[in-house]
C-alpha cells in the first residue's frame, strides 16, 4: 500500500527545454529560452545562462517526451540578458553609493570587504556572471552575436505532491538551479506547474 501511495504522490515528467547556443566575443553560452521570460526577480535570469557543455551531444527522440518551445527569438533573449545586465549594474552601483554615503567611507577604494555584505546578494552574484558574459561586448546584438543555434536539453522532473517540490535530473548545474528557482521564484514555479499540469 505504501508503495502505491508513493507512486500516487509523485508524478514523473520528461521535458525537452529549448536553449539558444550563442557565441559572443567572451565565449559561447547556452541560454534557457523557455523559462527565462517567466522569472519574477530580474537578477535570477542570469542563473539560466550556462556553459555550452550542458547541451553538447544531447538529443531527444522518445515519444513520451514533452517538447517545449520558445516564442522568443535569439535577439529577444539577448535583449533580455542585456537588460538584466544593465539593471543589475545600476542596482549594485546604487547600493555602493548608499553604503558610501551612509558610512562616509568614500575615501576607501576599493570598498572595505565587510561593507560588501550590504549589497543585495542576488544582484551582486548576477553582476559577476553578466560581467563575464558581456566582457569584450559592445551591447549590440548585431555586433555581439557571432553565431547562434537552437538546441534542446532533456530533463527528468519528479513532482512531489505532498511537499510540493521538484526533483530534477539534468546536466549540471541545471538541477540545483531549477530546484532553487521552483522554491523561491513565483514566476518560475507558476510556469513549471503549467508545464507539469499541476493545479
Amino acid at each position: 500500500v505504501s508503495g502505491r501511495m508513493w507512486r500516487e504522490d509523485v508524478s514523473k515528467h520528461r521535458l525537452a527545454i529549448p536553449h539558444y547556443l550563442i557565441s559572443l566575443p567572451s565565449g559561447t553560452y547556452a541560454i534557457d529560452a523557455y523559462f527565462i521570460r517567466n522569472i519574477s526577480v530580474i537578477p535570477r535570469r542570469s542563473l539560466l545562462i550556462y556553459p555550452k557543455s550542458v547541451i553538447t551531444g544531447l538529443t531527444y527522440s522518445e515519444s513520451s517526451i514533452t517538447v517545449l518551445d520558445s516564442c522568443l527569438s535569439v535577439y529577444e533573449v539577448y535583449s533580455m540578458i542585456k537588460e538584466t545586465y544593465e539593471k543589475v549594474k545600476e542596482a549594485v552601483f546604487k547600493d555602493i553609493k548608499r553604503i558610501l554615503h551612509r558610512s562616509r567611507l568614500w575615501v576607501f577604494i576599493p570598498i572595505p570587504r565587510q561593507l560588501l555584505g550590504d549589497i543585495d546578494r542576488e544582484s551582486r552574484n548576477a553582476l559577476i556572471i553578466l560581467e563575464k558574459v558581456f566582457e569584450k561586448c559592445s551591447l549590440s546584438a548585431e555586433a555581439d552575436i557571432i553565431s547562434w543555434d537552437k538546441a534542446y536539453v532533456t530533463i527528468d522532473v519528479k513532482y512531489g505532491r505532498k511537499d510540493k517540490s521538484i526533483d530534477v535530473k539534468a546536466p549540471k548545474p541545471i538541477p540545483r538551479i531549477y530546484s532553487w528557482l521552483y522554491e523561491v521564484d513565483e514566476g518560475f514555479r507558476r510556469a513549471m506547474d503549467k508545464v507539469l499540469n499541476i493545479e
